[in-house]
């Protein structure tokens, strides 16, 4: 995804919904997770939530033109990413839609400590 971005899809008319993108993943050692955001929605009542394995990492985020960058520790192991855009019951305000791009994980595998003689 570095480069490019993803988005909740089109909230407009839509009620009560929750729009997530989820990525599992397994680092070898303490490692990071690293992501840029921009939020359009109807402030307090809808928005962008950040999870790692089921606890809230970043509160929601509903008014936030520009991308904003984040960044969280994550211990070795197993985790469940997920960023969730919430779209409450009521009122349609801009663009209804949070994008998420250059999720970054760190961890997740071992740098060689080798060098290697490069081919000719």
């Amino acid at each position: 995804l570095n480069g490019t971005f993803v988005h909740s899809g089109d909230m407009k008319g839509k009620r009560l919904v929750d729009s997530v993108l989820e990525l599992k993943v397994d680092l070898m050692r303490a490692g990071s997770v690293a992501f840029e955001y921009k939020v359009d929605s109807e402030r307090r009542w809808d928005g962008l939530y950040f999870m790692v394995d089921g606890e809230t990492k970043m509160q929601m985020e509903s008014y936030e033109f520009q991308y904003e960058s984040m960044a969280f520790p994550l211990a070795q192991g197993y985790h469940t990413l997920q960023w969730i855009y919430h779209k409450d019951v009521a009122y349609e305000m801009g663009e209804d839609r949070a994008s998420v791009r250059s999720i970054q994980v760190l961890g997740t595998k071992y740098n060689t400590e080798t060098c290697f003689s490069c081919p000719k």
